[in-house]
């Protein structure tokens, strides 16, 4: 039985690899959204935490993995135990997530985008702190950072814009310091600001 509780905060050591989708097909198997280019963590019989949002109340599973494969460019997984649509359906939202110390070390230059949760975001040339990275999407190409910005007036409220994560715009990330620097092509900012929410 699962733990109820108005709020349940996740540990600091897990890592997010995917996030789970929407059920694909009848049997429990579900589309997943990787956070990571290295599929060979997703290896059959492998154990993962579901970490669900704090505000739902619904506390951690453990989960073991029965078949992953590609379909369509598409990442599917199956889990043990999960077997029907419904069961399945209730797992939609949850981080796929493993211990920190079963990753795999990265060459040098690749990050782990949890790693980078909470970095502040800084202008190169002018030193201005731009925001503060809270999300990474993986894709074709580099990635693409989440950056949440407040915004200064009147009325407040929050602006999530993103970010490249390429070479040539974030320029430097500082894990001492807990920053990227970063080299914005003109109308970047605007370009990839995707909402804005009251406080």
């Amino acid at each position: 039985m699962e733990r109820q509780a108005d709020a349940i905060e996740r540990e600091q050591d897990w890592i997010t690899i995917a996030i789970l989708g929407k059920p694909r097909g009848t049997h429990g198997e579900m589309f997943a959204l990787p956070t990571t280019s290295h599929f060979e963590r997703f290896v059959p019989g492998r154990e993962f935490m579901l970490w669900f949002d704090s505000g739902s109340g619904r506390a951690p599973l453990r989960k073991r993995l029965e078949l992953a494969w590609n379909h369509n460019a598409k990442l599917i997984v199956k889990l043990h135990g999960v077997d029907s649509i419904d069961e399945a359906e209730r797992l939609r939202g949850a981080e796929l997530c493993l211990r920190a110390e079963e990753r795999e070390p990265l060459p040098e230059g690749e990050f782990y985008y949890d790693d980078l949760k909470g970095f502040a975001v800084v202008d190169l040339a002018t030193g201005e702190r731009l925001g503060a990275v809270v999300g990474f999407t993986e894709g074709i190409g580099p990635g693409v950072l989440e950056v949440e910005t407040p915004i200064e007036s009147a009325r407040g409220g929050i602006e999530v814009w993103q970010v490249p994560f390429a070479k040539e715009i974030c320029v430097e990330v500082n894990l001492g310091s807990k920053q990227i620097q970063v080299r914005l092509p003109a109308g970047l900012r605007e370009l990839n600001s995707p909402e804005t929410s009251a406080k």
